[in-house]
Formats: C-alpha cells, sequence, structure tokens
C-alpha cells in the first residue's frame, strides 16, 4: 500500500487498526514548534538542543519574515532538527526595521 492510499476510501487497507470496514483517513494534521532565543533552542516532541552564545552582550535581533522558508539546526555534520515556516506576515503596513549595525 501506498502512503497516498491511506487517504483512499477504496484503496486503503487499515486492517487491524479497527472492528470496522473500508476505513481510511480523511485529514492528517502534524505541527510542530520552535523557539530560538538566547537561552537555546526549544523543539516540540524532540529533545531540548542547547545552542549557548558566547558573550551575553549581542544584542537582539528582529526577524521578520515575509516568504516562506525551509530551515535546518544542525551540529556539525547532522541535523538536529528541519523544518518550513510557512505562515506569511503581511508587512505592507509595518514600518522598515532599522538598525544602525547591520544597515
Amino acid at each position: 500500500m501506498k502512503l497516498n492510499d491511506i487517504f483512499d476510501g477504496n484503496r486503503a487497507n487499515l486492517k487491524g487498526l479497527s472492528m470496522k470496514k473500508n476505513i481510511f483517513l480523511s485529514n492528517l494534521i502534524h505541527k510542530t514548534y520552535i523557539t530560538v532565543d538566547e537561552k537555546g533552542v526549544r523543539a516540540a516532541a524532540t529533545p531540548i538542543v542547547r545552542i549557548m552564545l558566547t558573550t551575553s552582550t549581542r544584542p537582539d535581533v528582529n526577524f521578520l519574515c515575509n516568504k516562506p522558508f525551509i530551515y535546518a539546526i544542525r551540529y556539525k555534520q547532522t541535523t538536529l532538527f528541519m523544518g518550513r515556516y510557512v505562515k506569511v506576515i503581511d508587512t505592507s503596513n509595518m514600518p522598515p526595521i532599522m538598525d544602525d549595525e547591520r544597515g
């Protein structure tokens, strides 16, 4: 059975999951949450990954997303967490963010 078959009532074969016949999935939602701050990186449903800064005197950085993107948290050659940001924020009525050091 192919993965897409579980969403098709005619092709799904989910025997053993229920006493009812002809069951299939109508919807499947998977959500993850990730927080990145000065304390480290925390991702829901995964172990806590600590990324410590060498100094705590770094200024805060505003990161405003107006386009979807893919991100990965890596340590050496290992990908610890990978995700996709899809919620686009409408920034058309917001003032531009200016940072003297970064221009």
